[in-house]
């Protein structure tokens, strides 16, 4: 987690022409804003803070990956490890893995049986 958290400001967002790119940097704009909320509440242990500020965040960037491996490290913090296991899961399909074998915020995860099919897809 504290890689993806420690480069706030990247996000891969389509840009477009007009109305269209304004909408889109409004959402990278609010998307940021919750992000450094995450982070505030990642670094205070406050897990439920955490959670809810990340699904906020991804749920203003839908699919963006950086946000979804983050939202994937809060449920894994609060114990939903099947919910987080599929984001995971999300992020490998896109031929990711961002150090998911060795991110602290997911060691509790990798001990439990729903890590298994992440676990399969990084083999």
């Amino acid at each position: 987690m504290r890689r993806w958290m420690q480069a706030v400001g990247f996000f891969v967002v389509g840009v477009s022409i007009g109305a269209g790119a304004v909408a889109a940097g409004d959402a990278r704009q609010r998307a940021i804003e919750l992000q450094k909320k995450a982070i505030d509440c990642h670094e205070k242990k406050d897990w439920a803070c955490f959670l809810e500020t990340s699904r906020q965040a991804e749920a203003v960037l839908s699919g963006n990956t950086r946000l979804v491996y983050n939202l994937a490290c809060a449920e894994a913090l609060t114990g939903d490890y099947a919910a987080a296991a599929k984001h995971l899961e999300s992020v490998i399909d896109r031929r990711l893995d961002l150090g998911i074998e060795s991110d602290d915020d997911l060691t509790a995860l990798r001990a439990s049986p729903a890590f298994e099919p992440v676990r399969a897809k990084l083999s």
